[in-house]
């Protein structure tokens, strides 16, 4: 799913929120699981920026939502994000990326970067 418009989106399945503003970025996963007990627990992790990560969206600026363990969030101008989430009940965790990624970036995402960036990934791995 890639966002290119302000707002609040959910992904069609419901596993992610995301929230972007001009001056912030939030990217928040379900947490819904089973406590053993047979009772489902839910509840939003977030990830947010632009408070004390910086996040302003500039032109050609989007968020891909790659699965329902990894986000990629562009500025427009210098950061490309990944957040990756594992979720395990009650103690899911999250890490962010922006630099030497984990993985590859998805063609959806790297055929959107200005050729500068590009390049930049494609020199550091």
């Amino acid at each position: 799913m890639l966002i290119t418009t302000l707002g609040t989106k959910t992904s069609p399945d419901g596993i992610w929120r995301i929230g972007v503003s001009e001056s912030s970025l939030d990217l928040s996963r379900s947490a819904a699981y089973n406590d053993g007990k047979g009772m489902m627990m839910s509840g939003w992790t977030t990830t947010g920026f632009g408070t004390t990560s910086p996040w302003t969206a500039h032109a050609g600026w989007f968020v891909y939502i790659e699965s329902e363990f990894r986000v990629w969030a562009y500025d427009g101008d210098r950061s490309l994000i990944l957040q990756t989430e594992t979720p395990s009940g009650p103690n899911s965790g999250g890490t962010t990326y922006s630099g030497r990624f984990p993985c590859a970036v998805p063609a959806e995402v790297f055929s959107r970067l200005p050729e500068q960036k590009q390049k930049e990934i494609q020199t550091h791995g």
